[in-house]
């Protein structure tokens, strides 16, 4: 009866400590997220070798300890009455059991049981991957000066890119075509009189276009107004 009682006062300090930790669970960058027979997990370390989290999509706890080899002890707790009643609760709840798990780099798998009975039941998960954030496509499309001649004018439509340039007097002078993939884009220029062309690839960066590799005639581009010679012929004389 005594040793009973000690172990029932141990998983009580031990969830509340537990529980508390969990609190900031649903803004924690660390989580790790599965997808398994028992809905999303969620779980991450709260300190040193105890980790705690969500499962049945948040609406169930998770805690225990976690070696570093992945090797998972610990207990589920459910409020919702869904499972046997135990004899004593855990942080507030009679519907609580053991968890038994293995994780590793994809997933996890082991055994879970009701109150204190040994872990048998299934529990196994794949890990979710993460995907990074989207980053919003600068927009380039109006003109440009050139470093060393001229001015280019840019369009854009997806990834496709165009840059039609221009010489200082404002006849046209040749054509780049590319694709934008995050801030470089890569493609292939065409001199409109003698039919010259070759590749180079550019570069976005704080607030200026950069040639990082290939043949241009100038090798960075700043945002500029429209001069007011454009022409809509190139001067090949």
């Amino acid at each position: 009866m005594q040793s009973r009682l000690i172990k029932h006062f141990s998983l009580r300090v031990a969830c509340i400590t537990a529980t508390a930790g969990l609190l900031s669970l649903g803004t924690s960058a660390q989580a790790e997220t599965y997808s398994s027979n028992w809905g999303v997990v969620k779980i991450n370390r709260i300190n040193g070798n105890n980790w705690g989290g969500t499962y049945l999509d948040g609406k169930a706890l998770l805690y225990g300890s976690k070696s570093s080899s992945g090797q998972f002890s610990g207990h589920w707790i459910r409020k919702d009455g869904s499972s046997r009643r135990c004899n004593y609760p855990i942080s507030g709840s009679y519907y609580w059991g053991r968890a038994t798990l293995e994780f590793s780099g994809s997933g996890f798998r082991g055994q879970y049981g009701n109150c204190d009975d040994e872990p048998r039941g299934n529990w196994s998960g794949e890990i979710v991957t993460q995907q990074p954030p989207q980053t919003q496509q600068v927009r380039l499309d109006g003109w440009w000066k050139g470093n060393n001649s001229g001015y280019y004018s840019i369009q854009t439509s997806g990834t496709t890119f165009q840059m039609k340039g221009f010489n200082n007097d404002g006849s046209v002078l040749n054509l780049y075509d590319g694709t934008i993939k995050g801030n470089t884009i890569t493609g292939r220029w065409k001199n409109y009189c003698d039919n010259r062309s070759a590749n180079a690839t550019l570069r976005y960066s704080n607030g200026r276009l950069q040639r990082i590799a290939g043949s241009t005639k100038n090798t960075t581009w700043s945002r500029s107004a429209r001069p007011s010679n454009i022409q809509s012929r190139p001067n090949c004389n």
